[in-house]
């Protein structure tokens, strides 16, 4: 039995964030320290920080070994934290070290607790107001009653410090000494719990069951847009509150996250905690240090929340758990869909998925019994589910450079003259910040557009009231291509679009321009068909042997000397009897569809094997059998989502 607590000298392993593959012997300090503790330790000239992971293994001269630092002042890792972190690497075949960088990604977290100056909204005006005073003001304003340090607010307004100080002096910035590191306000799970309807009312019953059990299990909550999904997963935060266990609410993209904390206040009273780029580096070390501590009940994040240190997590939401947004597709290949049903099943917590339109992978784990399956089939509210159409372009009269047809046109000038909003084909990647494309968003909600340009922005939650046509321009696009995923995608998107119109009492219309009507695809969507679409996706997938069905895994070869690259996945093809025993098969190398990025060029190889098969531990002794030169890269992709 390992032991969990070392005195002063005992040999002890610790798993550094260096690259350097294994955990390194040191001594433990005076005082002693515990398992899962937060070290720092001498490695060669540096102090780097790592965590006590292991008794010592002694395989290295004892006279030489040496001791540890200092133990950091933070809550020590979890066992279960520690499992997790071995079985994702295990996973993804991404080395520990990596794993572990994932898990601490806080500024300061050897920092001793101490005072800071920070900076909020005073309550004067200034005796004159200059752009840069205006940015200062506007930038307090808009993150509410959050203080920040001098340096973020001048890094975050654009404008030097001096500024800020300035309005200091006049009352308008109020400067105080605070604590570094504070716990998060308490949330009240019984502050504005809303009236549900009734099939929300039994989906919440059931999460709540859920969590009562105290045991690990997973739920796909399906509902139509505008079904309530998020009113429900919230009772199973609240369910999670009250058993005084933590919550984690997984969303896909920074810019859903200003509205969504806003209904989190609504309904417990006060903000959660943040985890995600938009979150300041101050913020971040005081969300890693309270959600260890158990200060902090809820974080809504984004997918690396998953690696924060959470003393007892109860329930992990997946809000559209569809989304190709919760695959990291660089550094640490993972899917924290997929993540966060193994942390839930180490530490007994309920997992979530919810979604409109589920990824073929929870549908197939739904009909193999592993998931439950809870559905909303109604709209909340008078709001119902828009009409849907297509317009065949074979028969419209469509000029060469113009793309919406004439039946789209005259839909759109209806519209117009009613005074109502239009949808057609708009990404976070256009806005600076999530500030400038959460200001757009409520314009557009307002009503200060007409016509809206876009797709990723509709697709993703956000409530336009006045919006009651969709017109889908290139609804075929997503059918061409060698992308197994294509058809889903195409399907996942569409309905989420139409799903946009006709939120409020005024009914909705979905127009989708298609060259191929008949197409299952198109036909299914149309039909409202979803359970015919799935089947018969999944009964392709199936008679492929692909995911979910069969195992895939990408390998990807970087270097900027092609010809080196190109050789030496010829030679892994050939040399492939470790993948060939346990009947895997091995396509390529051929360029990657992004053949160059960066000045390296990238070559592919894939491997698809059957579902049950060990495929990691062929393809360790796979890969293990080739030296690569110094400026070659090979990365592994367990579970490829797309084939860039």
């Amino acid at each position: 039995m390992t032991r969990t607590h070392f005195h002063e000298g005992d040999l002890i392993g610790v798993l550094t964030t260096q690259p350097i593959g294994r955990v390194l012997d040191y001594k433990a300090p005076e005082g002693g320290c515990f398992l899962g503790a937060f070290v720092e330790v001498p490695l060669g000239p540096r102090k780097v920080m790592g965590v006590v992971w292991a008794e010592g293994q002694g395989d290295f001269d004892h006279a030489k070994i040496r001791p540890v630092t200092r133990v950091l002042d933070v809550a020590p890792m979890a066992e279960e934290m520690r499992v997790f972190i071995d079985r994702a690497a295990a996973y993804t075949l991404t080395p520990l070290p990596a794993m572990l960088r994932l898990a601490t990604r806080a500024p300061g977290l050897g920092d001793a607790p101490s005072m800071r100056k920070v900076y909020r909204l005073g309550g004067r005006e200034p005796d004159r107001m200059t752009d840069a005073r205006r940015k200062v003001m506007e930038v307090l304003r808009d993150y509410g009653g959050l203080s920040f340090t001098l340096g973020e607010v001048a890094e975050m307004a654009g404008v030097g410090t001096s500024v800020v100080k300035g309005l200091v002096k006049q009352g308008a910035v109020a400067e105080e000494d605070a604590p570094r590191d504070t716990p998060y306000p308490r949330l009240d799970p019984d502050y504005g719990g809303k009236a549900l309807s009734e099939d929300q009312t039994q989906a919440a019953e059931v999460l709540r069951g859920a969590i009562g059990s105290g045991q690990y299990g997973t739920t796909l909550l399906k509902g139509v847009t505008g079904s309530g999904k998020t009113e429900v997963y919230l009772e199973a935060v609240a369910a999670c509150l009250r058993a005084g266990r933590q919550a984690l609410v997984l969303l896909p993209e920074i810019a859903l996250t200003g509205e969504f904390i806003d209904r989190v206040e609504a309904r417990f009273g006060m903000k959660p905690a943040e985890w995600h780029s938009g979150v300041t580096m101050t913020e971040r070390r005081r969300c890693w240090k309270m959600v260890g501590q158990g200060d902090a009940q809820l974080v809504v994040g984004a997918r690396s929340a998953l690696f924060l240190p959470y003393r007892d997590l109860g329930l992990i939401v997946v809000d559209e758990e569809h989304d190709t947004s919760y695959k990291q597709e660089d550094g640490v290949l993972y899917n924290a869909r997929d993540m966060a049903v193994l942390r839930a099943a180490g530490c007994a917590a309920q997992v979530v998925l919810a979604s409109a339109t589920p990824s073929l992978e929870s549908w197939a784990n739904v009909e193999a019994g592993k998931y439950r399956r809870l559905n909303l089939t109604s709209r909340f509210g008078a709001a119902v589910m828009p009409s849907m159409g297509a317009i065949d372009m074979r028969n419209e009269d469509l000029p060469g450079g113009k793309w919406v047809s004439p039946t789209l046109r005259d839909a759109i000038a209806q519209r117009l003259e009613k005074g109502e909003q239009s949808l057609m084909v708009l990404s976070s990647d256009l806005y600076g910040s999530a500030r400038a494309m959460k200001a757009h968003i409520e314009e557009i909600a307002q009503g200060g557009t007409d016509i809206i340009i876009g797709t990723q922005l509709v697709a993703k939650g956000h409530n336009f009231p006045n919006l009651t046509l969709v017109g889908v321009i290139d609804a075929d696009l997503g059918l061409q291509g060698s992308d197994l995923r294509a058809a889903e995608r195409t399907f996942q998107l569409m309905r989420q679009v139409a799903g946009r119109a006709g939120r409020a009492e005024v009914p909705g219309e979905a127009l989708l321009q298609t060259y191929q009507p008949e197409h299952p695809v198109i036909r299914a969507i149309l039909g409202g068909d979803e359970e015919a679409f799935w089947a018969a996706e999944a009964a392709e997938r199936k008679a492929a042997g692909v995911p979910p069905y069969g195992r895939m895994a990408g390998i990807v070869l970087s270097s900027p000397n092609v010809q080196e690259v190109f050789d030496l996945g010829g030679e892994m093809a050939r040399r492939d009897a470790p993948l060939r025993r346990i009947g895997a098969q091995v396509f390529g190398p051929a360029p990657a569809p992004i053949a160059r990025i960066r000045g390296r060029h990238r070559v592919r190889l894939l491997v698809k094997a059957d579902k049950g098969v060990p495929l990691q531990q062929a393809l360790t002794e796979w890969v293990g059998q080739f030296r690569l030169p110094t400026n070659l890269r090979l990365a592994i992709d367990i579970d490829p989502q797309s084939f860039y």
